[in-house]
Parts: C-alpha cells; structure tokens; sequence
C-alpha cells in the first residue's frame, strides 16, 4: 500500500500546491496544507484511503475526459454523501473549496488543466491499483 500511496500523496501535494500559488494566503488553502501535512505525518496511506472512494466515484468522467462536465457538476447537492466532513466541523468549507477550484478551473488555460488532469489521473490510477491488491 506504502507505493501506492506515495505517488498519490505527492500528486495531491502537487495540487495543493497550484492551489496555493493561486489563492496565497486563503485561510482555507492553508487549512487544506495543515490537513494534508497532518494526514501524511500520522498515517501515509490515510490521504488514498479516505479520498480515494470519492474519486473513484467519479472514474468514469475522468477516463472518459469529461472534465468540464465534471466540474460543472451540481457537487453542493452531492458532496454530503461523498465526503465525510466530520472532522472538517461542517459542509460549508468543502462545498466553498468546491466552489473556489470550479472558479479557478474556468480561468485556467489548456495548459494548466492539463496538469491538474495529470494528477488527478494519476491519483486514480494509484487508488485503483491499491484496490486490486485488496
């Protein structure tokens, strides 16, 4: 699992990153940093356990390159079911994330979203290997 969890911890990491180098100093990008430095230190595979399944969820768009119907989905009415926020405190910090990356997304050109595809996709296919092996 330490494998597969490696890339997919540092192409999260790379994502967070875009994130930050487009919201500085958003207190809810750097709260996503603390999470992310947290989630890493205590346990590796924690970050591919819990955010794998919502992304797995969504496989099909991804393989399939439907990213503008992807980010344009209703995600507000679909992210309760899908994300455990009870650590988070409550919904509203990640449907504003939701939010902010679907505000960000239709600024970026073809090649910016390139990138973001690029980990994502990689993120998949970690997570799908992690869970042949299971």
């Amino acid at each position: 699992m330490d494998e597969y969890a490696k890339l997919y911890n540092r192409s999260m990491k790379k994502l967070i990153d875009i994130l930050s180098l487009e919201l500085p100093n958003d207190p809810l990008v750097e709260s996503i940093k603390r999470k992310y430095t947290l989630c890493v230190m205590s346990d590796k595979s924690l970050l591919l356990t819990e955010t794998g399944p919502a992304l797995y969820e969504y496989r099909e768009y991804i393989a399939n390159n439907k990213w503008e119907e992807l980010i344009n989905k209703n995600w507000e009415t679909n992210v309760d079911s899908l994300i455990d926020t009870s650590d988070v405190g409550d919904n509203n910090s990640i449907k504003k994330l939701i939010t902010i990356l679907r505000n960000i997304w239709k600024h970026y050109d073809d090649n910016e979203k390139k990138r973001i595809i690029k980990y994502i996709k990689i993120m998949l296919s970690e997570y799908s290997k992690f869970l042949i092996t299971q």
